[in-house]
């Protein structure tokens, strides 16, 4: 896939290229004007933002899911709806003390920096405090400099947490990654469960047998890329 799948000539040996260098990158960043980080300490709720998209400049789409008390659920919605950033909200489902959502909102200059840079956003989870914390993939560190460099000029407090590289030769596809990812923040994997594999399915979207294999598969590759670098 990376390199020549030719046959060497003349008996010499050639190196495969080896695959271009991921960087992950774990950033602490207020957002002060960010409906998210503006609601999420008032109503002591962890708010993980599940996906964005530009729907025009500097307006966005925002797929998020809230841990909030229940009794707290109704005037928690109001005040999303009320900030001056937020246009409107749909709410697409809740049950016990969590509610999936859209927002959308106008007038993020973090969204718009983050779009233009060459970082990609993996994960952002707000825990009840008026900072986000951002996990990003790059290929350079230069890029991650660039972004955090642009956000501080803005006023935006910004600190790196982590800074490490990606092994890929964990090989997870996509939505491996993404399962993975989701039964670890929901706690599937915590003693006691957070989150039972049926649950897990239904947030999903998919069969139970679906996560379940993929989930089998994705443990798979990481115990035994874990393994091998032990032993490297």
């Amino acid at each position: 896939m990376f390199g020549s799948t030719e046959e060497p000539k003349d008996g010499a040996e050639h190196p495969r290229d080896p695959s271009p260098t991921m960087l992950e990158a774990i950033l602490s960043v207020s957002l002060p004007h960010c409906w998210i980080t503006e609601v999420a300490p008032r109503y002591d709720a962890e708010i993980r933002l599940i996906d964005r998209k530009l729907v025009a400049q500097r307006r966005m789409k925002d797929l998020f899911e809230a841990q909030v008390a229940e009794e707290t659920l109704p005037e928690f919605l109001e005040a999303i709806r009320s900030h001056p950033n937020v246009r409107s909200v749909e709410v697409v489902a809740t049950e016990a003390g969590r509610v999936v959502g859209i927002a959308y909102t106008t007038d993020c200059f973090e969204c718009a920096a983050l779009a233009r840079s060459d970082c990609f956003l993996i994960r952002a989870v707000c825990h009840r405090s008026t900072s986000f914390e951002w996990d990003l993939v790059s290929r350079n560190r230069e890029a991650v400099k660039r972004l955090v460099s642009c956000l501080q000029r803005n006023g935006n407090e910004v600190r790196l947490e982590r800074l490490s590289g990606v092994r890929e030769e964990v090989g997870l596809t996509p939505r491996q990654g993404e399962i993975l990812r989701a039964a670890l923040d929901l706690g599937y994997f915590s003693y006691p469960k957070g989150i039972r594999l049926s649950e897990l399915a239904k947030r999903l979207g998919v069969s139970k047998s679906t996560v379940s294999e993929v989930l089998r598969k994705a443990q798979t590759k990481v115990v035994e890329a874990y393994f091998q670098g032990s032993t490297a």
